[in-house]
């Protein structure tokens, strides 16, 4: 075995590939029609008769400030407190969609707004967020949930 360094000569340049072919504006229509635009998501959603939810835009984002939000990490059983798992584990699940909160929060009668585009930063390959009105003004808004947590106060 020698120490010396080999130098091997390596085609990189496929022969049936001809640049002039190459069209960069047909790639990013390509990779822009694999992306649903939020508008479509949102006209879909509610096509589906979800009249709970509500869809926002950026500028009307103010109006719900005192809901609080929920990431899908939040209940991901492969993850640990220290990667943002809030729930324990008896609680939380496998691949959590922030899809499926927004359907569990509508069967329990709770206000929500659905951001399929934000992302939570430990979890960003796992887009959308909810928005949940739990109290206002400090008054728990449904009967059966008393705090964030979902703990009645008369345990």
């Amino acid at each position: 075995m020698s120490r010396h360094a080999r130098i091997e000569e390596v085609e990189d340049d496929p022969e049936d590939f001809d640049i002039t072919e190459y069209d960069p504006r047909a790639a990013q229509r390509n990779a822009a029609a694999s992306f649903m635009d939020p508008a479509e998501i949102a006209a879909q959603f509610q096509a589906h008769g979800n009249a709970q939810t509500q869809f926002i835009k950026e500028s009307d984002s103010a109006a719900f400030k005192g809901y609080q939000i929920i990431y899908p990490i939040y209940f991901d059983i492969t993850r640990s407190r220290e990667q943002g798992r809030r729930v324990n584990k008896e609680y939380a699940v496998e691949n959590p969609l922030a899809r499926e909160i927004v359907d569990c929060c509508n069967l329990n009668g709770l206000k929500t707004v659905f951001e399929p585009t934000k992302t939570h930063p430990k979890d960003w390959a796992n887009p959308g967020r909810v928005r949940v009105l739990l109290k206002e003004d400090g008054q728990p808004q449904h009967g059966k949930i008393k705090n964030s947590m979902g703990a009645p106060t008369s345990l």
